[in-house]
């Protein structure tokens, strides 16, 4: 049997062009007993998910245009997942209270019209999906980023009970340092949208947890650098259908500010989902002047997280 820092050494030689994904697969199922870091997915929480359009609003009508892509056959890499499987992508927060910054990641991790050279449009449009947690969720979550620390306390917090458990486990602690620090510095790459093979090492490491019974992975944002205190997660299909109901959609119209960021303006939404979505006129959504505050919220906190730095 290998040893985790032998397991380790032969990821970080792998060239994601040359090695298959069965071959990563059969490395990660060879796994000696590993402690990872696991939290629960509560019913408080709230799951986020975000799909943009460009041009003109696209007045999506129904939970499955805006939820996983449904036929496998479609698809591609993704962070933690492997090409032909489904997978659902959102955000959540670790409490209620981080809602609306959850809302906010789930948009800046998917847009294109600050992230993609060759968007064409001049606005881009967004629905957000807001899933409630009817039962529980275990996933694992990936805290091991240390150059992350500096700059979230949440997720140093959660690192610090990681390594808490390991010294109450009879493992070997230093392999399973080395290993879940790379697979962290893995899930933090950015990865060019014309070569999502690069998501090779991450997307098999998601698919051999969850074929183990875990219901999904939570991540930091690459995007957020650390400098907001929710996940990316990542979620087989039957985990968010069995356990999850979306209850409302928002739509919202993105004006981008400056190259490196834009505001998001609410002005539809659907607050009760009960069949096919019912776009109307918002009184009761967030403010732009909120959702614009909290933007800048967020950029002032990324600033002072570098400034640390």
């Amino acid at each position: 049997m290998k040893t985790l820092r032998e397991i380790t050494e032969t990821l970080e030689r792998i060239e994601h062009a040359k090695v298959s994904d069965s071959e990563l697969l059969d490395l990660f199922r060879q796994l000696p007993p590993l402690a990872l870091h696991v939290f629960e997915v509560g019913r408080d929480i709230r799951i986020l998910r975000c799909r943009t359009h460009g041009g003109e609003f696209p007045n999506w009508k129904s939970e499955l245009e805006i939820s996983y892509v449904s036929n496998p056959e479609l698809a591609d890499y993704g962070r933690a997942s492997l090409k032909g499987h489904s997978a659902f992508y959102g955000c959540i927060g670790r409490s209620s209270d981080e809602f609306e910054e959850a809302r906010m990641l789930s948009i800046h991790e998917t847009n294109r019209i600050i992230h993609d050279p060759t968007f064409e449009y001049e606005e881009e449009y967004a629905v957000v999906g807001n899933w409630n947690v009817l039962h529980p969720l275990n996933v694992v979550a990936i805290v091991q980023a240390e150059q992350l620390h500096g700059k979230n306390e949440l997720l140093h917090a959660e690192f610090q009970s990681y390594l808490a458990a390991l010294d109450a486990t009879p493992i070997d602690k230093e392999g399973c340092i080395a290993f879940t620090t790379f697979l962290a510095g893995e899930f933090l790459k950015e990865v060019d949208r014309s070569s999502p093979e690069n998501y090779k090492i991450t997307a098999a490491f998601s698919h051999y947890v969850m074929e183990r019974g875990l219901d999904g992975v939570a991540y930091p944002s690459a995007r957020a650098e650390g400098a907001s205190n929710t996940y990316n997660i990542t979620l087989k299909p039957r985990a968010i259908d069995n356990n999850c109901k979306l209850k409302a959609v928002y739509g919202y119209r993105l004006i981008k500010e400056d190259p490196k960021s834009l505001i998001p303006i609410p002005f539809l939404g659907d607050t009760e989902v009960v069949g096919k979505f019912q776009w109307i006129d918002p009184g009761y959504m967030p403010r732009p002047d909120f959702i614009i505050g909290q933007l800048r919220k967020q950029r002032l906190l990324q600033k002072q997280a570098e400034a640390k730095g």
